[in-house]
């Protein structure tokens, strides 16, 4: 009797490698974002600081907090852009974890879909080698 081998076992083992990575993409794409928004909240409030209405009187240190503010809030929407496409790389990662995970489904599905018909076929095989082996005892205890 042959033994069960699944012939796609290589296929399905480098489907779940595939979204193993795709989880590790996914995991350090999480980290990149949670750095890159806390960057941005930090220049947020920076900003919000050095905007805070504050009693000068000096010229040079308005002037000053002028261009501080200008400075920030250019900073501001550069790290906005980085927190927008971080975000778009973080949802693309999402969207390749859950076809990775589709795809090993899938053939795990296939797997066992494959080992229920081999267990049928044996059973079929047993239920065979069983009905001759009846069969034959009939024949020859058969009362004459």
């Amino acid at each position: 009797m042959r033994r069960y081998s699944f012939r796609l076992e290589q296929v399905l083992k480098l489907r779940e490698a595939h979204e193993e990575k795709a989880a590790r993409e996914q995991a350090r794409a999480y980290e990149e974002y949670k750095l890159v928004y806390n960057r941005y909240c930090d220049a947020r409030d920076k900003l919000a600081s050095a905007q805070a209405p504050v009693d000068l009187f000096d010229p040079f240190d308005l002037m000053n907090q002028v261009f501080y503010c200008d400075s920030a809030a250019v900073e501001l929407s550069k790290r906005e852009a980085t927190l927008a496409k971080s975000r778009a790389k973080l949802e693309q990662c999402k969207k390749n974890v859950i076809q990775a995970m589709q795809n090993r489904t899938i053939m795990e599905k296939l797997k066992q879909k494959d080992r229920r018909n081999y267990d049928h076929e044996i059973n079929l095989i047993d239920q065979r080698e069983t009905d001759e082996i009846a069969n034959r005892q009939y024949i020859y205890f058969k009362p004459r």
